[in-house]
């Protein structure tokens, strides 16, 4: 006797998978690290994440009440433009599939970019999904960068200088010099290319920094000391004596 078992397809039922769709979506909504927030085109609240909430400070009875003229009345005070960011929150609500992004600054220093897209049902927007993402220290970051680059574009002209205007002189009257004074010369080159070390140094250590790969380490630095370093430094570059006198200040740095 030959018993065929035949396959056996079980299907979830339908509560169950929304329920599963709805817990994909809210731990997905959690995940990222930006805020977010849905709402409906008749103005209600029907999806936020967590984050929304930390980055605009959102008052827990305010997020309760699904209200988006209660959260956007709240949100504003903390910007700088707030007419700019209601006029445009407007213009998006009055066209419901144009997309958005713009670079919002708050009064507190903070800055957000904001991106904007309908939530679309059969081809038909029901809704307008708004994802905010903190790019305060990134900013911060590039302001850096560019004024460490401004200054040491700036600060790589002198050693070089040094270092070709040494090495000339050495080329062209080397022979003809005391012993002493061709000893002063190598021992400028060899400082000035030391302090060409450290500026590269200080360029790769930077960006480094910026990509993340390493955590600033603060250290107790005597303001004081640090002041006359420099000042030897500069001696040694120009040849000149400079009087340093600094206050023993420490500090954090």
């Amino acid at each position: 006797m030959r018993i065929s078992l035949g396959r056996v397809r079980v299907r979830r039922r339908p509560d169950l998978e929304s329920a599963h769709a709805l817990s994909l979506l809210e731990a997905t909504l959690e995940s990222t690290a930006d805020g977010i927030l849905v709402v409906s085109t008749d103005g209600t609240i029907t999806r936020f994440n967590q984050q929304f909430i930390r980055m605009w400070r959102i008052p827990s009875d305010i997020a309760e009440s699904r209200d988006d003229e209660r959260a956007l009345a709240y949100s504003v005070e903390q910007l700088k433009d707030p007419e700019g960011f209601l006029k445009r929150v407007q213009e998006l609500y009055n066209d419901p599939i144009a997309e958005s992004f713009d670079v919002l600054h708050f009064k507190d220093g903070r800055i957000f970019e904001r991106s904007s897209k309908p939530q679309m049902v059969d081809g038909e927007p029901v809704g307008r999904v708004w994802s905010f993402r903190d790019v305060t220290e990134r900013n911060r970051l590039d302001d850096l960068k560019d004024n460490l680059l401004t200054a040491v574009s700036h600060e790589l002209r002198t050693p070089l200088t040094a270092i070709v205007g040494f090495s000339s002189t050495l080329e062209r009257w080397g022979v003809t010099m005391s012993d002493d004074d061709v000893a002063d010369l190598y021992k400028r080159l060899s400082n000035n290319a030391k302090k060409l070390q450290r500026l590269v140094g200080d360029l790769l250590d930077f960006d480094r920094l910026a990509r993340g790969l390493v955590e600033p380490k603060r250290e107790r630095t005597d303001l004081g000391d640090l002041v006359t370093s420099i000042a030897r430094e500069s001696e040694q570059i120009t040849g000149r004596h400079i009087r340093v006198a600094a206050d023993d200040v420490v500090v954090s740095v």
